[in-house]
């Protein structure tokens, strides 16, 4: 494997780690962290450092009162100790935040003793007084949490000294108990047709040897990463291997290891060989059940070890870590082994499924709870059924469920995507899950969620023939709002590349904005009225596909980062431009309200606030639709066709007339006269032509117009064009060239199907 492909595949692995303990957190990341400038040399910096490296965590697009600090540790705890500090501090005295987590990587259950060591009570106690005296918060928490991240030399995994006389071998759901007779046979395609099973007793200790050996890898399938070492200790497991080993098999529910290595078979007597593993393969099987266990057992073999290996040569306290530590070894758990075979997607989904049902007793979340509700469940039940007869519709799931594809959504999607439909973009991205799905006890009655606008009464109380009224009336657009914010996520950085600082961050923090404004642009501002006299939005005629608007996100959210820049410019109210401009929703409603009022008065755009808003409306309203438009910014004719996008017959450049196929190719061929015969400068080209034509060589794959760029050669110079745009907004264009070139009137035309009404002129 390159150098440089095993550097990003290490940086991936530390921000996979990252993301799943900003979920158990629940800390809200909703935007990707990871894409800001900086991001990427400092995940790498964590991976492959040699020395003690802690990350600044402003470099990091993370939000939440809890603030984290990243940091390898690698030698010498006591200067690690006095980094973290220092940073620790800063963060009080700049952001007075509620708490702060120190994350630390290691390379070994060795190193994490060691700095655990260092980092002690004590040494905690010291840290959290000197962060609070810059805070001036005597409430200030200060947390560490330990990923044991591992690179892999090639063998073999393998669990020693078993006992197979003693296994119990679950028979396969064929009923065939020889594993070996299973190759060859034809699946049913049931539930459950490729697992097979072992249960055994081994040491516990080979299990910390194992953790040890692969690194929190080990749990890569274990819907509850990270949250014991959030929680706590488990002093209970500590406990009974300090004072009772020999009873530790019968206090503990075991381990659960899925294996999805096809080539695994139990085939020598005393031991069984998981998976091969090295640089470039990582391993195929993952405790799936028992990360508890293992991480807090692991911690106390090696502590004990270090401790003994660390006291005085004779001493009565070497002796008796030395004891503790052999008494210790001598403690056994129940592991089961399940092995699911078959197709490499079936089986990653058995995994998953696998993993939720037997994490079922996790630490109950906001989200868990919710879901048990009266109005989630009618809603499941509703959307199950909706789902069965629509492929346009989605599903409902728990926390953790749901595939690689398919139409669903979680709870707190679910909520996001809810506050961007009624405009409230600002709390969809700051709120956490705790405070969208807040529940209020009934008092007697069932416990109702507290956030009404969320979770409306009136599909609660809606009978069964009116459920179909009432969901498209308030959740008609949810579905595109979610799909709209995940397209988001997915263009964002190939958008923000290369723009200016303002621009980068209008993208990097605006998904919710620009989701809530979509999504009123194609429901052409729609509202009724509540019995109070209050406006909600009014989704009962959304209609607009996601697929037929997809194509058009990455030109959009240039339009709106234009629009949000365009509108504060020279406010005094919004000088600062920066994240938490965009936690409340006050800009939004006033962008809106801009929006609004320019779309429904029929004028046609003269400021490039009014031109970007046109634009904007152009990529996504048909004419006729209710915020929709016709004409131009300049009293010139600019009518786009029924028909999709043929010109069956000319374009005429000052009197010579060109056959032509296409809107796109009349495009192209205005765009080379204009530049072949206008003086215009890099400046006016830049302006006038932002996202839709260039002259930088770099276009070749870009998102939106310029994905499938053609290039224009004119005086002897190049220029790409891009032309993925729908007619009304290349009429724009061509209108807003031509102005900015001098281009007298009268000497552009385009003519479809009639002979007399131009398509486009000037």
């Amino acid at each position: 494997m390159g150098m440089m492909i095993l550097k990003k595949k290490q940086a991936e692995s530390i921000r996979d780690y990252i993301d799943k303990i900003l979920k158990n957190q629940e800390i809200d990341c909703d935007e990707e962290w990871w894409s800001g400038e900086g991001v990427e040399e400092e995940l790498q910096a964590l991976a492959g450092a040699e020395k003690n490296h802690v990350c600044d965590p402003d470099i990091f697009n993370m939000e939440g009162s809890e603030r984290l600090v990243f940091a390898a540790f690698r030698e010498k705890p006591e200067e690690m100790l006095e980094e973290v500090t220092q940073m620790a501090c800063r963060l009080a005295g700049q952001n007075e935040p509620a708490g702060i987590r120190l994350v630390f990587f290691v390379r070994d259950m060795k190193s994490r003793v060691c700095l655990e060591e260092a980092l002690n009570r004590d040494s905690l106690t010291r840290l959290r007084a000197r962060a609070r005296s810059f805070s001036g918060n005597k409430k200030l928490a200060i947390h560490c949490t330990y990923i044991l991240q591992k690179e892999f030399a090639r063998q073999d995994v393998k669990l020693k000294n078993l006992m197979r006389h003693e296994m119990i071998q679950m028979p396969p759901i064929r009923g065939r108990i020889n594993q070996e007779g299973l190759e060859g046979t034809v699946s049913s395609g049931r539930p459950g047709e490729h697992l097979n099973a072992l249960v055994f007793t081994m040491d516990l200790y080979q299990l910390a040897e194992l953790y040890n050996l692969i690194g929190d890898k080990l749990f890569k399938n274990n819907v509850r990463f990270g949250i014991s070492e959030m929680l706590g200790v488990d002093y209970s497991i500590r406990e009974t291997l300090d004072k009772e080993p020999e009873l530790f098999w019968y206090k503990n529910n075991g381990i659960v290891i899925l294996v999805e290595n096809p080539d695994f078979k139990p085939k020598n007597v005393e031991e069984l060989v998981l998976d091969h593993i090295g640089p470039d393969k990582e391993p195929d099987f993952s405790v799936v059940n028992g990360a508890q266990t293992i991480t807090t057992s692991a911690r106390y073999f090696f502590e004990m070890e270090y401790r003994w290996k660390n006291s005085s040569e004779g001493s009565e306290e070497r002796y008796r870590y030395q004891r503790k530590l052999e008494a210790a070894k001598k403690a056994q758990v129940m592991v089961r082994i399940i092995h699911i075979s078959g197709e490499e997607e079936s089986s990653s989904d058995m995994a998953k499924a696998l993993s939720v049902a037997l994490n079922r007793q996790k630490p109950i979340k906001m989200e868990d709870i919710a879901f048990t509700l009266r109005f989630v469940e009618k809603m499941t039940g509703y959307l199950n059924r909706s789902y069965t007869d629509n492929q346009g519709a989605f599903r409902l799931v728990r926390r953790g469920e749901g595939g690689e594809t398919g139409q669903y959504m979680d709870l707190v999607e679910f909520a996001r995507a809810r506050k961007a439909c009624v405009g409230e973009p600002g709390e969809a991205r700051s709120q956490g899950a705790k405070t969208l799905l807040k529940i209020q006890p009934g008092e007697g009655m069932p416990d109702f969620f507290q956030q009404r606008d969320i979770f409306v009464d009136e599909w609660l109380e809606a009978e069964e023939d009116e459920e179909e009224n009432v969901f498209r009336r308030h959740y008609g657009a949810i579905w595109f709002a979610h799909q709209a914010a995940r397209e988001y996520d997915g263009c964002r950085k190939s958008v923000a590349k290369e723009q200016e600082d303002d621009f980068r961050t209008v993208i990097n923090n605006g998904k919710w904005y620009f989701t809530a404004v979509l999504v009123q642009l194609a429901n052409g501002f729609a509202s009724f009225s509540l019995a109070d006299g209050k406006k909600m939005p009014d989704f009962t005629r959304f209609m607009v596909p996601f697929g037929t608007v997809r194509e058009n996100i990455p030109a959009a959210m240039g339009l709106f980062a234009d629009i949000v820049l365009l509108y504060i410019e020279g406010k005094e109210e919004y000088k600062n431009l920066d994240s938490n401009l965009f936690k409340k929703s006050d800009l939004y409603r006033k962008l809106t309200e801009e929006i609004r009022n320019f779309c429904r008065s029929g004028a046609e755009g003269v400021t490039k606030l009014e031109c970007r808003i046109q634009e904007l409306a152009d990529l996504f309203l048909e004419e006729g639709d209710p915020a929709g438009r016709a004409g131009n910014g300049s009293g010139h004719s600019a009518k786009a066709p029924a028909e999709a996008g043929q010109l069956t017959n000319k374009v005429v450049l000052k009197g010579r007339k060109k056959p032509l196929e296409s809107i796109a190719q009349a495009m192209v061929e205005t765009v080379r006269y204009v530049l072949e015969n206008y003086p215009l400068s890099g400046e006016q080209i830049k302006e006038h032509g932002s996202g839709w034509l260039t002259d930088k060589e770099s276009v070749e794959g870009d998102t939106g117009c310029m994905r499938r760029p053609v290039k224009v050669v004119a005086k002897g110079k190049s220029y790409w064009v891009g032309t993925l745009s729908n007619t009304r907004v290349k009429c724009r264009q061509m209108e807003r060239l031509c102005q900015a070139a001098g281009v007298p009137e009268g000497e552009i035309a385009w003519y479809g199907d009639s002979p007399d009404e131009p398509v486009f002129c000037w």
